[in-house]
């Protein structure tokens, strides 16, 4: 929030809904935590370690919360970037991606201007059906995504989205991490 509040909810779609694993915690000011920059990129970075782990997400939403304190919480404004992933192509020019990101209902008519198919590095999804895939099932891979868009921070983010993992090797020691970053500099 614009308060420096983080706090993280898990649906495990077990039939329990959100669950709360990080109530609201003030995190500016913490171990010398600077305050948020006015605005920030929203990315996702998925690495393999010893694990031939597939990293995958899917139905990304980004909004932000109202500025105003009252009603508590502040009313959450219409999306500012909504991207299922689940297609053959992304939002044109919308994204900075690299390594081994990749679309898994892309074809080889996916253009230019979006992420890339994923081709032999993952079966072939149909559109409709498929995920960002941030790590092929190879050990000591990764790859990131990063949404080009600068995010107001004043009144706070809201970022949702699925994540799927899966293929598992028996050594697992990868993992995906969700991304702010300072988007007064320019992407990675």
């Amino acid at each position: 929030t614009a308060a420096g509040l983080l706090s993280v909810s898990i649906d495990r779609h077990d039939g329990t809904g959100l669950v709360a694993y990080i109530a609201p915690t003030q995190v500016v000011g913490v171990n010398g935590q600077p305050a948020l920059p006015a605005t920030l990129y929203v990315g996702f970075v998925g690495a393999g370690g010893g694990a031939n782990t597939r990293h995958q997400i899917n139905n990304v939403v980004v909004t932000g919360a109202a500025a105003a304190v009252t009603p508590t919480p502040p009313p959450v404004l219409p999306p500012v970037v909504t991207e299922s992933f689940t297609g053959t192509a992304t939002t044109p020019s919308a994204w900075a991606y690299g390594d081994n990101a990749c679309l898994t209902a892309g074809t080889s008519s996916t253009p230019s201007t979006s992420i890339s198919a994923c081709g032999a590095n993952a079966p072939q999804d149909s559109a409709g059906g498929g995920a960002l895939q941030l790590t092929p099932p190879i050990n000591y891979t990764d790859g990131f995504a990063f949404d080009k868009t600068p995010f107001a921070t004043s009144g706070g983010l809201s970022i949702t989205f699925n994540y799927y993992s899966f293929n598992t090797s028996s050594n697992p020691g990868d993992g995906l991490a969700l991304v702010l970053t300072d988007a007064s500099q320019a992407l990675p």
